[in-house]
């Protein structure tokens, strides 16, 4: 666990999420939901998460259908097209 110490605070959770994910578990599974309610306490009023874990977040979020991924990719494009201007 001395990984879990250098990338604080949200890796520790999202890694075995994405195990967990990796693995066929859903969001039943009890590892899943507490995973995903330390995850989601450290989000920040911006949305975001701290160290920008949201390029880790967001995928396991989508694959447990808690959001959309057809949402996630209209925001991606929306901020490509605001960034090459």
């Amino acid at each position: 666990m001395e990984w879990a110490k250098t990338h604080p605070p949200v890796w520790p959770w999202v890694a075995p999420l994405e195990g967990l994910l990796a693995a066929g578990s859903d969001s039943s599974h009890k590892a899943i939901q507490f995973a995903l309610k330390n995850i989601l306490d450290l989000q920040q009023e911006d949305g975001g998460w701290p160290n920008q874990y949201e390029i880790r977040v967001v995928p396991a979020l989508v694959a447990l259908d808690l959001i959309s991924s057809k949402r996630v990719l209209e925001i991606i494009g929306k901020e490509e097209a605001t960034s090459t201007r």
